[in-house]
């Protein structure tokens, strides 16, 4: 049983102060391992708290680095740094200089090793955000009502449904790849190519509605170009079978 001690004056009492069970000291601070505690209670040296099985060591270690040992273990579960503005989970350092918060994983050969992130309801949309200057610009989302991961940058632009059609300014692709709006391609060709099988295997454009003096299909080069330039040109294999050149005359 707890019973009070010589204080240090040597009077014979403590400076505790005894209520049933329970010890407690209010004018002034408590230091372990240090004799000028700054707090209420300030350890100098690796601390524990344990339920009577587990445990848990906290310790600084000198470098500005703050960290949770469970079990007595060698290393860090997490690691807070304030020096680096860094939080690790099972890692100490940063895995770039321009890293704030790692988590590293134990994952062996052809396993994966990351983490989730969890709503309680299957509909709501869990998120990853990004933000400058403190103010919300974009992120990703899992939409648990349409089964769809989404892009947001000033609107949701990219679409990805759950049976693999990707859309582009839509939010209900019907096809591998549903563009609503213009494609560019610079310097470099779009090619569309299938393996042969026993379905029926085409390329298909398609507009609803169209209105007079409109365009299904436009294709334009830059003013000047020499008349003779193949405009479109249909090939098997290497060989060019039929070609439409700039000046409207076909080979």
């Amino acid at each position: 049983a707890w019973a009070p001690a010589t204080d240090a004056t040597g009077a014979g009492n403590s400076i505790w102060t005894q209520n049933g069970n329970h010890i407690n000291y209010t004018t002034g601070h408590v230091g372990i391992g240090t004799t000028n505690p700054g707090r209420p209670l300030h350890v100098n040296g690796r601390g524990r708290f344990s339920d009577g099985g587990e445990f848990f060591d906290i310790e600084t270690n000198g470098t500005g680095q703050l960290g949770f040992y469970p079990n007595g273990a060698i290393n860090a579960a997490m690691t807070i740094d304030d020096d680096a503005d860094y939080v690790g989970l099972y890692r100490n350092t940063p895995l770039t200089s321009s890293s704030h918060f790692d988590i590293n994983s134990d994952a062996a050969a052809n396993t994966y090793g990351g983490m989730y992130i969890n709503t309680n309801s299957t509909q709501a949309k869990p998120f990853y955000g990004y933000a400058t200057g403190g103010l919300s610009r974009a992120w990703t989302y899992y939409d648990g009502a349409t089964n769809q991961l989404r892009l947001n940058n000033n609107g949701d632009h990219l679409v990805i449904a759950n049976n693999g059609n990707i859309g582009m300014g839509t939010s209900n692709p019907t096809k591998t790849l549903d563009i609503a709006g213009n494609l560019l391609v610079t310097n470099g060709q779009a090619s569309v190519s299938a393996n042969q099988d026993n379905s029926l295997q085409y390329f298909e454009i398609t507009r609803n509605n169209i209105s007079v003096n409109s365009d299904l299909v436009a294709l334009q080069v830059q003013s000047g170009a020499p008349d003779n330039a193949q405009f479109i040109e249909f090939q098997r294999g290497s060989t060019i079978e039929a070609a439409i050149n700039t000046d409207g005359s076909a080979e």
